[in-house]
């Protein structure tokens, strides 16, 4: 980079650009696809660990002490991997073998699993083959799933062991429908059903000759995780999917992927920021430990007492993140602390104070580490060297905590399944917090004013502001093609300008600084006016409400028809456990607790004094709440596999309350 403290160009033109390429993006190579990254990593690195599983030991049911739930404990041997020569000739013989099975180029398979070796085989024996991928997340609710089968006719279905009874059962719903494929042991589901190891022996004694896709063929349909009604089948093709994993490798983090690096799988891969995360590991030789967010740390919630969880165990020098994921080690670390002897919390704040400011100036705090730093970054392992953060906005205090606490960059990064995954990505080097960086070579971004919200381009010639800001547009190399079989909504959302460009409309609002960083300030679809007509953005204030030592996940209303905000709140167990027995509370019941007033006052009251912290307006500060019994988890329904909120679904489900709070 030519300029190592600017991150993005303001261009003549109006358009933010990646400092080396103002004249235009950067373009992946010419003849790259999905299929030609993964023959050519198996060439360049036969023998490198590739992808790699830790096998289960025992697993048995207990009862959680705080809720009353029933919660799996599982024990796990060490990481089992396979070699990009192993993986690719299990790729090769699965392909073949779905050729035998009547599978055909041009044609849909679908995977509806969680993030697993076996998701990473399936893709890529489809990408091989020039098969669509049709991507559906595992936790998605009975009528998407047909919704989306059916939409693609997907002919193949690959799964796991547990998913296939619904699958079965939704059978006569989806006449497109033919084999589901699922990987373990054969259980003789029946005619409609085979197993990987089936189809990988059938392929291994064919002869049938696969057809490689062009660049310019589509890779994937990536279904949305639905936040908001029906999810919609975003098209993405192997040129864009490259172009994405170009832009990231040869942009701001070149040199940072090495075949040297580990890297821990456990997003969902039906996610865009994980598959394309996946994709630039294979693009460098980089192995893959996969995991699951209740097995990550030593403490996850399904891990059992004496066994390491994944990251402790395989050590990775890499990891992408979500903030809801950052957020709850941020509060398990202060938790301890606070919970700790006057002398731990004097310890703990003096070391944060030097690591803070020895992070900022680039320099170390190898006492400190030793002392305090050490035991939280072995959390995960003790070896990370960066941390991506996406999916969704990033506080500023977790960043930074993340940062001090791990003593790594923890690098913002921003984009949508729309534009295939990263837009723009945060520099090691830039120190500032709550912004998402400056766009990668492949990406270009313009603002567009919004009357309505107040946000203009020409903010930036206001004294008080002195930033152009408005809605964020987006054009590329991986913008994506638009929306499966929805012309309307793709013509709605894509949009092309005076000289033919086409831009997406994310309904983002961002304001760009003179650094060429980009920040998110808003969201049009989050704002809600007021009775009075005060504006409210949703997403801003639940930010802040996360925190409240008592709130694990919290959703804000606000009506038109009222001049207050409410919330609906999910509390932390351990928290509230304590403040039972600060207050003398019975925990006999779990739902009796959540609405025992005492304990309502007391989150709410946190809340607001977390609220007046942050200086947020005395409307935006929630009036009333609702303490919720209810664990939200994509399985509820009430959060996207990304785990975020679903607003209509939480409106619907909290309805009741909703009404009361309001009366």
């Amino acid at each position: 980079m030519s300029n190592k403290k600017v991150f993005g160009v303001v261009c003549e033109d109006g358009v933010l650009r990646h400092p080396d390429y103002t004249k235009g993006v950067l373009d992946p190579p010419a003849d790259a696809t999905l299929a030609t990254c993964m023959t050519s990593s198996a060439e360049k690195y036969p023998d490198n660990n590739c992808m790699g599983f830790r096998p289960l030991i025992s697993s048995e049911t207990i009862t959680d002490a705080t809720t009353g739930r029933k919660v799996q404990k599982c024990k796990y041997d060490e990481y089992k991997f396979f070699t990009y020569k192993q993986c690719y000739e299990r790729i090769v013989n699965l392909a073949k073998g779905l050729l035998e099975d009547g599978v055909v180029a041009g044609g849909n398979a679908a995977i509806f699993m969680d993030t697993c070796m076996e998701w990473q085989l399936a893709a890529h024996a489809c990408h091989q083959m020039n098969v669509v991928v049709v991507t559906i997340y595992s936790t998605l609710g009975e009528e998407a799933v047909v919704y989306g089968l059916n939409q693609t006719k997907a002919s193949h279905v690959f799964t796991q062991p547990a998913l296939v009874g619904m699958l079965k059962k939704l059978a006569p719903q989806l006449p497109d429908l033919k084999r589901i494929v699922y990987y373990g042991e054969d259980k003789n589901e029946g005619d409609n059903t085979t197993t990987y190891a089936a189809l990988e022996s059938k392929g291994k004694s064919s002869s049938q000759t696969i057809v490689p896709p062009k660049p310019d063929d589509v890779a994937v349909i990536m279904y949305t995780s639905g936040s908001t009604g029906l999810p919609k089948g975003v098209v993405i093709t192997h040129r864009q999917t490259i172009a994405c994993a170009n832009g990231i490798f040869h942009g701001f983090y070149e040199g940072y992927f090495t075949p040297n690096d580990r890297y821990i799988g456990y997003l969902p891969l039906a996610h865009i920021l994980e598959l394309v995360a996946e994709t630039t590991m294979f693009f460098s030789g980089a192995s893959i430990g996969y995991g699951s967010p209740l097995t990550l740390s030593d403490a996850s919630p399904k891990i059992a007492q004496g066994t390491r969880g994944d990251a402790p165990t395989l050590k990775p020098t890499l990891m992408a993140s979500v903030p809801a994921v950052m957020d709850k080690i941020r509060k398990a670390v202060s938790d301890k602390v606070n919970g700790g002897s006057k002398m731990v919390q004097w310890m703990f704040g003096t070391a944060y104070s030097a690591k803070e400011n020895a992070f900022a100036n680039g320099s170390s705090t190898p006492i400190w580490d030793m002392l305090v730093f050490n035991k939280i970054k072995n959390m995960l392992g003790g070896e990370l060297r960066v941390m991506l953060s996406g999916g969704a906005p990033l506080s500023a205090d977790t960043q930074k905590f993340m940062n001090v606490c791990f003593g790594i960059p923890v690098a913002q990064g921003y984009g949508l399944t729309e534009t295939c995954g990263a837009t723009t990505i945060c520099n090691p080097m830039d120190k500032s917090y709550g912004r998402v960086g400056g766009p990668i070579p492949s990406m270009e971004i313009k603002l567009k004013d919004w009357e309505e919200g107040g946000y203009r381009f020409s903010d930036k010639d206001n004294k008080e502001i002195g930033l152009p800001r408005g809605e964020i547009l987006i054009s590329g190399a991986n913008l994506s093609t638009g929306y499966y079989l929805n012309e309307g909504k793709t013509k709605e959302e894509y949009v092309a300008d005076e000289n033919g460009k086409v831009w997406f409309h994310t309904g983002d609002i961002g304001q760009i600084h003179p650094n060429g960083t980009v920040q998110i300030i808003d969201r049009k679809k989050d704002l809600v006016k007021l009775q009075m007509g005060e504006y409210v953005s949703l997403g801003k204030v639940e930010a802040s409400m996360k925190g409240s030592p008592y709130v694990e996940n919290v959703m804000i209303y606000a009506s038109s028809m009222h001049s207050y905000t409410i919330a609906i709140v999910q509390p932390s167990g351990p928290k509230i456990k304590a403040l039972c027995g600060e207050k003398g509370i019975d925990m006999g019941d779990w739902k009796t607790v959540c609405e025992n007033k005492d304990i309502v006052a007391t989150v709410l009251k946190s809340m607001q004094d977390v609220g007046k912290n942050d200086k947020l307006v005395r409307f935006e500060i929630p009036t009333k709440a609702y303490v919720t019994d209810m664990e939200w988890t994509p399985e509820s329904g009430l959060v996207t596999a990304a785990l975020k909120l679903k607003r209509n679904e939480l409106n619907t489900h909290y309805k009741a309350q909703i009404d009361s709070l309001y009366a």
